[in-house]
């Protein structure tokens, strides 16, 4: 119950810093259509990166580089729901259910929606483009 808490709270707090920029446009405009993204998000959720190093397994997400392309040629809602959806995708794939899913889905909600509001308040302005 406690962790259903903490998602649900962790959920509020992502949607909130994510309506500051519901009517901010991509930084830079670009021909990348938003299913070049999606794809990238599922394919690195999908598949990650395994290494061994003294008998300790680690997996590493390279979700990153998909998250850092979007936040300069999507707006900031969509790249939020491109995220989400292939998010839930992924996840669905890995046969996730239940609360583990929730949790893991809010943790991405929250993590994109920072990624958001850290970029947008360092670039200066929500709303336009880059100036050169």
């Amino acid at each position: 119950m406690a962790v259903a808490l903490v998602a649900a709270a962790t959920a509020a707090c992502a949607a909130g810093a994510t309506t500051r920029f519901v009517h901010s446009g991509p930084l830079v405009k670009s021909a990348m259509p938003w299913p070049v993204l999606f794809a990238a998000f599922i394919l690195t959720e999908t598949f990650p990166v395994h290494f061994e190093h003294r008998r300790e397994a680690m997996s590493l997400s390279l979700s990153t580089i998909p998250l850092v392309v979007g936040l300069f040629v999507a707006s900031p809602v969509s790249l939020v729901a491109i995220r989400l959806a292939a998010s839930l995708g992924a996840l669905l794939l890995r046969r996730q259910r239940g609360l583990k899913l929730a949790v893991n889905l809010s943790a991405f909600w929250v993590e994109t929606a920072t990624a958001v509001v850290v970029f947008r308040v360092l670039h200066g302005h929500a709303g336009a483009g880059v100036q050169w």
